[in-house]
């Protein structure tokens, strides 16, 4: 199949009212305070948004995508991409027309900003994968027009087929259906506690994910359960369970095992304990070849609690010694702890933390027919560890150790490359989480980066 036959196809999977004709990629305008309106009939403000965005994190993706050894003609791809779609797609910049109380609060990061850039070191490559992700968000969004910002998703996720050649819809407007709320008046909003879930993020609903590949990429997609909870009367776990198990032609059956076993755990500890289902994410691909990943939140913070939950209380097979070791090790870098086998004996938790994200969050990635899920350990550096300068010096030790770096320099020297807005040694929130899952016995570790903390115009330390 062409690329032209796919883009076609593409586009008569797209579910009709919102998604409507398929509209070419908006071009990267120079700055302008000129108003208009946007494809949705929303007042605008046109072309300097979309240029400090993509002169801010879109100049961070380009070093970012350098220093991982990206070929030039592949930097040229997503570059474009980036500018061209991404970047009008993230609304209002805060050193462009403003941003106030009232306007969309993205649950994407703490200083919401609505985008995240990250490495990820496969356990067998030198260098890392780049990806990022984002909250698209409309000019109306969260006012009477669009108060859940249901539009600029659809049109971000219409325009990348050409890239993301694979692009298949079918869970993607399943779980839209059943994680999500379309629609939502103003009035009911507030009988849900309007102002509290604003707070809280949880009016935040999706994100769009994208994995670069040298000349294409894999698109994710993200639904966040809490709203739909919250209307229905459900817990996010009950949500989830159910609209896993009813995935259309009896595909949720082969996904039973392991989510009975995430389920079971979760009922296995005292309601206090329990960590809390924030994320449902899936690969925007054929569905045979497509990973559910069920994200959780948990508020207990010891070595030791993080792995009974990567273990789920060991309904999952144990972590081998080498594994421990290595998670122990990567638990030290990011939160400055000194020796390794204090982390491996300490069952004390870290230093408590009331932000809404504090703890730590974990993924668990369900395949059809596996017996239990694979599961992976979100750090949140941002809340628990000393100042980013530690971070990345004591990070890049850890990378080094194993023969991972960046093209011509270590991790250190490349992050402090990226970071353009003082000292790192000066704050916190540059690096939001610091992941690992064990390939093997050998770590995967991913860096997970908040653009808006290296000039973007917003600046501070997260920890609260």
């Amino acid at each position: 199949m062409t690329g032209l036959q796919h883009l076609e196809n593409f586009k008569r999977s797209l579910p009709t009212g919102a998604l409507c004709a398929f509209q070419k990629p908006h071009r990267l305008q120079k700055p302008s305070t000129k108003h208009g309106r946007d494809m949705f009939g929303q007042a605008s403000v046109d072309g300097a948004d979309h240029t400090l965005w993509n002169t801010g994190p879109g100049n961070m993706l380009s070093t970012m995508l350098s220093m991982a050894g990206y070929p030039e003609g592949s930097q040229a791809i997503h570059r474009a991409f980036f500018a061209n779609t991404v970047a009008p797609s993230l609304g209002r910049h805060p050193a462009g027309s403003g941003i106030d109380e009232s306007e969309w609060k993205s649950f994407m990061t703490d200083d919401n900003t609505p985008l995240e850039l990250s490495w990820s070191w496969p356990a067998a490559q030198a260098t890392p994968v780049v990806r990022y992700s984002v909250e698209p968000i409309g000019w109306g969004a969260g006012t009477a027009s669009d108060p859940l910002n249901t539009h600029a998703s659809v049109e971000l996720l219409r325009q990348t087929p050409p890239l993301a050649l694979g692009v298949d819809l079918t869970w993607y407007r399943y779980f839209l259906t059943t994680l999500t709320v379309p629609s939502i008046s103003h009035h009911e909003l507030g009988q849900h506690g309007y102002e509290t879930l604003k707070d809280a993020g949880a009016l935040s609903q999706s994100f769009i994910a994208f994995d670069l590949q040298n000349n294409s990429m894999v698109a994710k997609y993200y639904f966040m359960p809490a709203l739909k909870a919250r209307v229905t009367g459900k817990t996010t776990l009950e949500a989830v369970q159910e609209a896993i198990f009813g995935l259309p032609g009896g595909a949720g059956d082969s996904f039973a095992a392991p989510l009975k076993a995430v389920s079971d755990y979760m009922h296995s500890l005292p309601p206090s304990d329990r960590p809390v289902v924030e994320i449902v994410a899936i690969e925007c691909m054929d569905p045979s070849k497509s990973r559910i990943k069920v994200y959780i939140r948990s508020q207990k913070t010891s070595f030791a609690d993080m792995l009974d939950v990567m273990t789920l209380g060991g309904r999952t097979e144990p972590l081998s010694d080498k594994a421990r070791a290595e998670i122990a090790e990567l638990w030290c870098a990011v939160f400055g702890i000194g020796k390794t086998d204090k982390a491996l004996s300490d069952s004390s938790l870290l230093q408590q933390r009331k932000h809404r994200t504090a703890g730590l969050l974990y993924y668990l990635e369900l395949k059809p027919n596996m017996a239990h899920p694979k599961s992976k350990v979100y750090l949140p550096a941002r809340h628990y560890a000393d100042n980013d300068d530690r971070i990345a010096h004591d990070l890049s030790n850890f990378l080094s150790k194993r023969g991972k770096g960046l093209v011509g320099c270590d991790y250190y020297a490349g992050v402090t490359r990226l970071f353009r807005h003082g000292k790192l040694a000066d704050g916190l929130g540059f690096h939001t989480y610091i992941t690992c899952t064990i390939d093997g016995d050998g770590p995967v570790v991913t860096v997970y980066l908040n653009p808006g903390k290296c000039g973007s115009g917003i600046r501070g330390t997260v920890r609260s």
